[in-house]
């Protein structure tokens, strides 16, 4: 899980911008319609979980979180592909419907693929590691299993952070045999062609090929 720079680090401008008719900023505003909606479910006038609505925010969202990651997942680190680089989905660290404040925060949100969305659902956990922290670095709870791409806790680092580790390993899915296969492929993909091309970020698995070369 590579350490994600968030760009702006301050909230951004499409969530500051003031809602003419309220007076409110449209994170504020957004952020009290979500309420509501859970406070609804919650006392069981809505019977299924309530659909939630980034009011085309999203759009505006993704480009930032995608800048920030490089067009990767923040979790698993997989490159999106040109379809997904715009239709990503946003992952709520804090799950939004049991953190309905933090629906629209923007230290909240992450790009995320498919797959590790799924795993995650609406779980939380509070081992959970959040790749934006400032001290946050892969070595201080992560290792490779350099020949079956397999990510593991650091057998070095203290209790508590193999802990969280494992955590977010099984939580987000980090550890399937597919993507640990899709390391390998890309590891490969990197040795036959970085004398072309030797941005890391053009590549998947930044982390995991940084480690083996």
């Amino acid at each position: 899980m590579r350490k994600l720079n968030r760009i702006p680090i301050d909230t951004p401008d499409c969530l500051k911008e003031l809602d003419t008719n309220s007076g409110k900023t449209v994170q504020q505003l957004y952020t009290e319609r979500w309420k509501k909606r859970v406070i609804k479910f919650q006392r069981g006038q809505i019977k299924n979980s309530p659909s939630f609505n980034w009011y085309q925010l999203d759009i505006k969202l993704r480009e930032l979180l995608s800048n920030s990651s490089k067009n990767h997942c923040a979790f698993c680190d997989c490159q999106f592909s040109e379809r997904l680089s715009v239709h990503f989905p946003i992952e709520h660290f804090y799950p939004k419907i049991n953190e309905p404040d933090k629906a629209f925060e923007w230290s909240n949100l992450f790009p995320i693929c498919t797959t590790c969305n799924t795993c995650k659902g609406d779980y939380f956990d509070d081992k959970l590691i959040k790749p934006d922290l400032p001290n946050y670095k892969f070595n201080d709870f992560f290792i490779f299993n350099y020949k079956t791409g397999e990510i593991e806790a650091n057998p070095s680092a203290t209790k508590d952070k193999q802990e969280r580790a494992n955590e977010t390993i099984k939580t987000y899915g980090l550890k399937e045999m597919e993507l640990c296969k899709d390391r390998i492929n890309e590891l490969d993909f990197y040795q036959k062609f970085k004398d072309r091309q030797n941005d890391i970020d053009y590549y998947a698995h930044r982390d995991y090929i940084e480690r083996v070369i």
